[in-house]
């Protein structure tokens, strides 16, 4: 495939992904009055959406980073983590973009023409990376359905450190770390899913924790411009097949997304001002090659072996 038929695949993806989230985002505001909906947004208060600004981009370029990381610690290469921090950091506008993941594409061919690692490495850890978070979201899923309820964090926290202690004990600790990275990720999530809710006057109960695992899922999964449309269409879902206020999901949903737009623009602009990807960082994070043994070669080839000639008595004896 050219290069030329490789932006205009990206393109159609592009486009596509764009015609969804409009759709979606069209059948979740046909039905709610515009102006109540309004008066929501902007009842939201500015300490939830600093916050969940501030965790997302945590979880992007703190959490996300390190799990990508340790996968690649464990496939054997060594890649420095800021460089891989910057790397994640500039692609985001990219994987945000590209729907059904053509954005993780993008950053193993980068990753693979800075640092070297093939791109069958760089495909593979992707691929872990993402199973890691949904097994992780599986589990969250599974405590919030059982009725853990706060306790979710709680009992993330142990399964974490228990399966870390054994990924350790096996030998296995760069992949205990992408474990315990992975649940970390879905925490800071969920933390910013019960905290828009809170903030819109949304009692936390473990139904409440259970539906906004599905919606994390469902938006991680779509692989749609961050989950724009699919977010807002299944909250309403949700929010009409158990009793609740429409137009209160709808607002919750619309907020999510506008901060996972903020998160994508600003990581973007931190991506770009820390140097991004550069050539330049990835000369000096390459390892230098060894240097040559002096006693083993010499300009003119192999170092030659002593002329023969008479041997000097040692010192303090007399010739006879």
């Amino acid at each position: 495939m050219t290069a030329e038929q490789g932006r205009s695949r990206f393109s159609t993806r592009g486009l596509v992904g764009f015609g969804l989230s409009a759709v979606l985002l069209i059948v979740a505001l046909v039905r709610e009055d515009p102006g109540e909906l309004i008066d929501h947004l902007r009842a939201a208060p500015m300490l939830v959406v600093v916050g969940g600004l501030a965790l997302l981009l945590v979880r992007d370029l703190g959490a996300d980073a390190a799990r990508w990381w340790s996968l690649l610690r464990a496939a054997g290469h060594r890649v420095p983590y800021g460089s891989l921090a910057r790397l994640v950091a500039a692609t985001v506008p990219a994987k945000a973009l590209l729907p059904f993941k053509a954005g993780d594409g993008v950053r193993v061919v980068v990753l693979h023409e800075q640092y070297g690692v093939p791109l069958t490495v760089g495909a593979a850890t992707r691929f872990g990376n993402a199973l890691l978070l949904l097994g992780a979201l599986v589990g969250a899923g599974l405590l919030a359905g059982a009725g853990a309820g706060v306790g979710l964090l709680a009992g993330a926290a142990v399964g974490v450190a228990l399966g870390g202690v054994a990924l350790r004990w096996l030998g296995r600790p760069f992949v205990g770390f992408a474990v315990a990275c992975a649940v970390f990720s879905v925490v800071l999530e969920v933390v910013v899913y019960a905290w828009v809710l809170a903030g819109f006057g949304v009692a936390l109960t473990s139904e409440v924790l259970a539906g906004a695992v599905a919606v994390i899922t469902a938006a991680t999964v779509s692989g749609v411009l961050r989950g724009v449309g699919v977010r807002e269409a299944t909250l309403v879902g949700l929010a009409a097949a158990t009793d609740r206020p429409t137009d209160i999901a709808l607002a919750v949903g619309l907020t999510l997304s506008a901060l996972e737009i903020a998160t994508v623009l600003v990581s973007g602009a931190i991506g770009g001002a820390l140097g991004g990807f550069s050539p330049e960082r990835a000369r000096d994070a390459s390892p230098a090659p060894p240097a040559p043994d002096p006693a083993a070669s010499t300009l003119d080839g192999p170092a030659a072996a002593p002329a023969p000639g008479p041997v000097a008595p040692p010192s303090g004896t007399a010739p006879r």
